[in-house]
Formats: C-alpha cells, structure tokens, sequence
C-alpha cells in the first residue's frame, strides 16, 4: 500500500508540478503584459 502510494504521488507530482510552472509562467507573463499595456496608455 504504502508503495503504491508513493508511486502515485510521484506520477501526481511528475504531472502536476510541470502542469503548475506552465499556469504560473503563463499567468506572470499575462500580468506582465497587462502591466505593460496600463502604463503604455
């Protein structure tokens, strides 16, 4: 069980942790270019 576990929680976070850096580059490049745009106007 308990090995099962963790080979679950690795699979978990082998998918979600690259999943979570995309959302955030893609989310701070979003607020960037929103930034980027209020003080150009």
């Amino acid at each position: 069980m308990v090995a099962s576990g963790m080979l679950t929680g690795n699979l978990f976070t082998m998918f979600v942790l690259p999943t979570v850096c995309v959302w955030l580059a893609r989310l701070r490049q979003h607020v960037r270019a929103k930034f980027s745009f209020i003080s150009s106007t």
